[in-house]
């Protein structure tokens, strides 16, 4: 996760789709912002939730 976030810029704004129940929390702006309301929550509601990092140098 640290990866994933660190690609992310300070002020990064997130959205989610107005369909999706996370959209309750947008914009979610920062990296931070998106770990905790967006990550998290996939986290601690889908059983097979992964970030897989496939860029190579």
């Amino acid at each position: 996760m640290p990866t994933v976030l660190g690609f992310m810029h300070s002020k990064i704004t997130w959205n989610e789709a107005e369909s999706n129940s996370l959209a309750d929390g947008n914009p979610y702006i920062g990296p931070n912002e998106i770990l905790e309301g967006v990550f998290a929550c996939l986290g601690a509601n889908q059983d097979h939730f992964t970030l897989q990092n496939k860029f190579t140098a």
